[in-house]
């Protein structure tokens, strides 16, 4: 292999590593506020809005579920870049590269669709009928 070759690469493989580490982010974050939902949100919640609740509750999981396919294919795809830089396979460049910027924009579309629902999730709380300081009582 030509050293533009192995350069190429070698960034695609580093890349693949930082779209890993926005995946496992993006895994934390979503734990957090599936976590926050249960337990600071739902006891909350009156009966009018609990349904919209369930509803970014399920669209969480589903989110979760996506991100778990898309960490599938990115790891494949780290497997072919390392086997590459080995020697051991023999896919070409561009369409490595294809795949790598498949990735970037699904973990981007994962990203907006967690940001709508951290809207969704403050769009009920703005409706609540209460101050926030009753919301999380502190200790006296």
């Amino acid at each position: 292999m030509n050293s533009v070759l192995d350069t190429q690469l070698q960034q695609l493989y580093q890349q693949s590593k930082h779209q890993l580490s926005d995946l496992i982010f993006l895994d934390d974050e979503m734990k957090f506020i599936k976590s926050l939902i249960y337990k600071f949100f739902l006891p909350m919640i009156h009966d009018h809005h609990i349904n919209r609740v369930q509803l970014i509750n399920s669209h969480i999981s589903q989110l979760s579920l996506v991100k778990a396919n898309v960490a599938r294919d990115l790891l494949v795809h780290q497997g072919e870049l390392f086997s590459h830089i080995n020697g051991v396979l023999s896919k070409s460049i561009d369409f490595l590269q294809l795949v790598n910027e498949r990735m970037d924009a699904e973990i981007i579309d994962l990203n907006k669709s967690l940001r709508h629902i951290k809207k969704e999730i403050f769009a009920v709380y703005k409706e609540l009928p209460f101050q926030p300081a009753e919301a999380f009582p502190t200790a006296s």
